[in-house]
C-alpha cells in the first residue's frame, strides 16, 4: 500500500509539473506577442510623425506660407504646434489619471490631431498646428507606454514575481532625489523615444522640398490615406496588446493556482514549506499579480507625491535652457557646404541619426556618459564644420542629447508625461523666438556651435551628474 501511494505521489506530482511546464510556454509565448506588438506601436506612431510632419511642411509651404499673410501664419502654426502640446499634455494627463487601460486617450488625441491636421491644410494654419500639437502630445505619451510596458521588468521573464520593494515597478526612480547611474539589463533608457521623434526632421525636409516643387496639393493627398491607414493599423495594434495582457492574465492565475497546490501539497507531504514558513507563507512571499498592481500603483502615487511636493527646480530649468539652446542654434548655425539638395539631404539624415542613436547610447553606457562624450565630441566636430565629414558629425553628435532630456524629464514627472513632453516642447518654441524676429542673424556653425555644445555639456552634466542620477528605472 505504501509503494502504491508513493506511485499515486509521484504520478500527481509529474502531472502538477507538466501543468506548470504548459503554463510557462504559454505565458512566454503571450509575452513575446505582447512584446512585438508594443514596439510595433512605437514604430508606427514614428512613421505617423514623419507623415504628420511632412503634411504640415507640404500645407504650410505649399498653401499658406505664399500669401501675403506668410509671416505671420509661421508664427500662429509655429505657436499652436509647440507651445500648445503643454497645456494639451495636462488635459492627457488628467484623462489618464484613472488608469484605464481599456480607454486609450494617447491614441485619441494622436488620431484627432490626424484628423485636424488633415482639416487644417484647407482652412487654417492655427487648426494644422492645434493638429500636429494633439498627434505629438498623444503620440509622445503612447510612445512612453509602449517603451515602458516592453522594458518593464514586470515583462522581462514570465516566471517574475513581486519582490518585497514595491519600488521596483519598472520604470520609477527609488526616490526623488536619485537615478541609477549605470544601465541597467532590461531597463526603460528612452529608447522609444528617441525613435519617435527622429523621423520629424526628415518628414519636415520632405514636405518642404514637396512643397517648394510645386506637388503640394498631390503630395498632401497621397500623405493623408497613409496617416488614415496608420491610425487604423495602431488602433488594431492597441486592442491586441489588451487581448493578449488579459490573456497573459489568465495564464498567470493558472499558474499561481498550479504553484499554490504544489506548495500545499510540498506541505503536506514532505514538510518543505513546513520548515520554510507555511504553503501560505511561500504562496505570499511569491505574490500575485493582482497585489503586485496595487502596490506598483501605490508606490508610483508615492514617487509622484514626493516629486511633486519637493520639485527640483534648478534641474528642470537646467534641462529647459538646454532645449531653448538647441532649438536656437538649429535655427541660426550654418554650413557653408550645406547648398543644394544632396547637402541638404545629409544634413537632415545626421540630425535624425543622432536623435535616434541618443536613446541607444543611453540604454548601453548610461546617460551621463552619453551626455559627456557626445556633447565634446560635437564641439571638437563644430571647429572643424567647414569641412563636410565634421560637420554631419557635429549634427549627429550634438543631437543625441535630445531623447535624453525628454526621457529626464518625463522621469522627474512619472505620473505626468503629457506635461513633460510639452514642457519641453515649449522650451523649442521660445528657442524659435529669437531668429525668427530677427534678433540674432544666421552665424558661422564652428564658433556658435562649439559654445552652445559647452554650454549644453555644463548645463547636462550638472543635471546627470552623480549627484542626480543618471537615468530611471
Amino acid at each position: 500500500m505504501q509503494w502504491c501511494a508513493r506511485f499515486s505521489q509521484k504520478d500527481e506530482q509529474s502531472g502538477e509539473g507538466r501543468e506548470s511546464g504548459i503554463l510557462n510556454k504559454v505565458n512566454r509565448t503571450i509575452l513575446r506577442r505582447y512584446q512585438l506588438d508594443k514596439a510595433n506601436i512605437t514604430a508606427g506612431y514614428s512613421v505617423l510623425h514623419l507623415l504628420v510632419d511632412g503634411a504640415c511642411a507640404l500645407a504650410m509651404f505649399g498653401r499658406f506660407i505664399p500669401e501675403d499673410n506668410g509671416c505671420l501664419y509661421i508664427l500662429l502654426y509655429n505657436f499652436c504646434a509647440f507651445a500648445l502640446q503643454m497645456p494639451l499634455g495636462v488635459v492627457l494627463d488628467a484623462l489618464n489619471a484613472d488608469r484605464s487601460e481599456k480607454r486609450d486617450y494617447a491614441f485619441a488625441a494622436a488620431a484627432l490631431g490626424v484628423f485636424c491636421t488633415i482639416l487644417g491644410a484647407f482652412t487654417h494654419p492655427v487648426i494644422l498646428g492645434i493638429g500636429n500639437a494633439l498627434f505629438h502630445t498623444g503620440g509622445g505619451v503612447g510612445v512612453i507606454k509602449a517603451d515602458r510596458a516592453e522594458r518593464s521588468p514586470a515583462n522581462s521573464s514570465p516566471e517574475s514575481f513581486p519582490q518585497d520593494n514595491p519600488s521596483a515597478s519598472g520604470f520609477l526612480p527609488a526616490d526623488n532625489a536619485s537615478l541609477p547611474e549605470k544601465p541597467q539589463s532590461g531597463k526603460w533608457y528612452g529608447q522609444g523615444l528617441g525613435i519617435f521623434v527622429a523621423p520629424g526632421a526628415l518628414g519636415l525636409y520632405l514636405g518642404t522640398m514637396a512643397a517648394k516643387n510645386g506637388v503640394w496639393e498631390t503630395g498632401f493627398l497621397c500623405v493623408s490615406a497613409l496617416m488614415i491607414l496608420l491610425c487604423a493599423a495602431i488602433w488594431y495594434m492597441g486592442k491586441l496588446c489588451n487581448k493578449e495582457e488579459a490573456e497573459r492574465a489568465s495564464a498567470g492565475a493558472g499558474q499561481r493556482e498550479a504553484l499554490r497546490r504544489e506548495c500545499v501539497r510540498k506541505g503536506s507531504a514532505e514538510g518543505v514549506c513546513t520548515r520554510k514558513g507555511s504553503a501560505e507563507r511561500e504562496y505570499a512571499r511569491r505574490g500575485s499579480a493582482e497585489r503586485d498592481c496595487a502596490r506598483k500603483e501605490s508606490a508610483e502615487r508615492e514617487c509622484a507625491g514626493k516629486v511633486y511636493a519637493k520639485p527640483e527646480i534648478l534641474p528642470v530649468l537646467f534641462c529647459i535652457a538646454v532645449v531653448i539652446l538647441r532649438s536656437h542654434i538649429g535655427m541660426t548655425v550654418g554650413f557653408p557646404w550645406k547648398t543644394g539638395m544632396a547637402a541638404g539631404t545629409l544634413a537632415v539624415l545626421a540630425v535624425v541619426g543622432g536623435k535616434m542613436a541618443g536613446g541607444f547610447a543611453a540604454a548601453k553606457w548610461g546617460l551621463y556618459k552619453t551626455v559627456v562624450v557626445s556633447l565634446a565630441l560635437a564641439a571638437l566636430c563644430y571647429l572643424l564644420s567647414a569641412a563636410v565629414p565634421f560637420g554631419l558629425a557635429a549634427s549627429f553628435l550634438f543631437n543625441m542629447t535630445m531623447p535624453l532630456t525628454l526621457y529626464w524629464m518625463v522621469c522627474r514627472m512619472p505620473e505626468r508625461p503629457g506635461f513633460a513632453f510639452g514642457l519641453l516642447t515649449f522650451a523649442l518654441f521660445l528657442g524659435f523666438l529669437p531668429g525668427y524676429f530677427g534678433l540674432v542673424q544666421t552665424v558661422a556653425g564652428n564658433i556658435a556651435g562649439c559654445a552652445g555644445s559647452i554650454l549644453s555639456l555644463l548645463l547636462l552634466a550638472a543635471v546627470m551628474g552623480r549627484k542626480h542620477g543618471g537615468g530611471c528605472d
